[in-house]
């Protein structure tokens, strides 16, 4: 699409909400909006009505399509792994989150309660779980890795999640809880083979 017909068709939606909002095409619209303003690559606009989607339908046709692209539009609004050690330097003291991140934890975690069985939970839920560790929020990330590799212990995502768990315990500088929880999962004959 060209960036005229894209700013048209914006307008249209506009325009078409302007009158009928509450139509029982509604949802349907809103979800086509929303797709257009992920091409638009407007991520937190996209985002934001994708998940409108997700509240109104929960049982209609674009519920699941919805659910995984907020997902996928948050991300791509998520600053760099390099914007957030320049922020977060040598410092291992809990930083807030960063609204895009703060919005993309909110869509993550309504993601892994609304489709556990999903094939793209784990990977949320790893992503979620690095955002935590990036930021120093040590508790939540721990929370996260540990169900990662209880739940799929030969996964890559497990992988990422046992050596995170690990640098967890020596940014701390706590090496007896270092080579306790190496102990553990080296006891797992899941994780060890």
């Amino acid at each position: 699409r060209t960036e005229s017909a894209q700013r048209a068709a914006a307008g249209a939606y506009a325009s078409y909400f302007k009158y009928f909002s509450e139509t029982p095409q509604a949802i349907e619209m809103r979800f086509f909006q929303a797709e257009l303003l992920y091409d638009m690559q407007r991520w937190a606009d996209s985002a934001k009505l994708y998940l409108w989607v997700v509240d109104r339908d929960p049982k209609g046709p674009y519920y699941d399509k919805a659910l995984v692209a907020s997902i996928l539009a948050l991300e791509k609004d998520l600053p760099s792994e390099a914007e957030i050690d320049a922020k977060r330097g040598k410092s291992i003291e809990e930083l807030p989150l960063d609204p895009p991140v703060a919005r993309f934890e909110v869509a993550a975690l309504k993601f892994m309660k609304e489709a556990p069985k999903s094939e793209k939970t784990p990977d949320v839920k790893r992503r979620l779980a690095v955002l935590y560790y990036q930021y120093n929020q040590f508790d939540k990330a721990s929370a996260l890795f540990e169900e990662i590799i209880r739940d799929n212990p030969k996964s890559e995502n497990a992988e990422i999640a046992g050596n995170l768990l690990l640098d967890i315990y020596k940014l701390k500088s706590d090496m007896v809880g270092f080579a306790d929880k190496g102990t553990q999962l080296l006891a797992n004959p899941a994780i060890a083979a």
